[in-house]
């Protein structure tokens, strides 16, 4: 076991130089319309130094359109604040513009590596 002192030098230290892209957090928040009612829209909760990789894709026809889809993998510093069902976008695109994007499908809780965590995304392309 690694002593707790030293786990999070090693974390902090790694948070440095961890990524080689910055990417944008995005999540479906509730927010009030202005008429007395809610609706749910993207927030960007944050910007953070990543790897993003590609892992298997795959092609998927929707609205008889063939989009690529497939598992992609983003690896952040530890504690960062993400969720499954959140998305990722790089600087510059936003859920309200046709973009590609990646949805967060489950992160790993830094159980398969205690200094960083290790997300997996499936990639989608809007527009």
């Amino acid at each position: 076991m690694i002593p707790q002192g030293l786990l999070g030098n090693l974390r902090a230290g790694i948070a440095n130089y961890i990524g080689s892209d910055s990417v944008d957090i995005y999540r479906w928040i509730p927010d009030n319309d202005g008429f007395g009612g809610v609706v749910a829209v993207w927030r960007k909760l944050s910007t953070i130094k990543a790897t993003l990789r590609a892992g298997a894709d795959i092609e998927v026809v929707t609205a008889d359109a063939m989009q690529p889809e497939g598992a992609w993998v983003l690896t952040c510093p530890y504690g960062t604040d993400i969720e499954v069902e959140d998305r990722v976008y790089r600087p510059g695109q936003t859920p309200y513009a046709g973009s590609e994007y990646w949805e967060v499908e489950g992160e790993d809780q830094g159980h398969s590596d205690a200094v960083t965590l290790t997300i997996n995304l499936r990639h989608h392309v809007n527009g």
